[in-house]
């Protein structure tokens, strides 16, 4: 498994499970959540000889009509070794909430 592509991700997210342990639990509150925000760091490598490559971003989601949704993110990619050499990433999407 020469090329098996190795990717841990350490989500920053998690920590959003940790600090609002009622997302965790179904509640029955007025307040409803409308939006979300997250923060992600990930080091992956294409082949177990190849250079690491790390990934850092964050982003967020809203809700705008009833389950509809709209989310983006910001990040960048870049090399272990050479870090100023990487390019930054946008990423925009819909969802749906039902």
């Amino acid at each position: 498994m020469k090329h098996m592509i190795v990717i841990v991700t350490l989500g920053l997210s998690f920590y959003g499970l940790l600090a609002h342990p009622e997302v965790l639990a179904q509640s029955d509150s007025s307040q409803e959540r409308r939006g979300w925000g997250y923060g992600f760091f990930a080091v992956g490598s294409p082949s177990v000889e190849a250079t690491p490559i790390l990934h850092i971003g964050a982003g967020g989601e809203g809700l705008v009509y009833k389950g509809l949704g709209v989310g983006a993110d910001l990040g960048y990619l870049a090399p272990a070794q050479a870090f100023r050499e990487g390019i930054g990433l946008l990423s925009v999407n819909g969802s749906y909430h039902s």
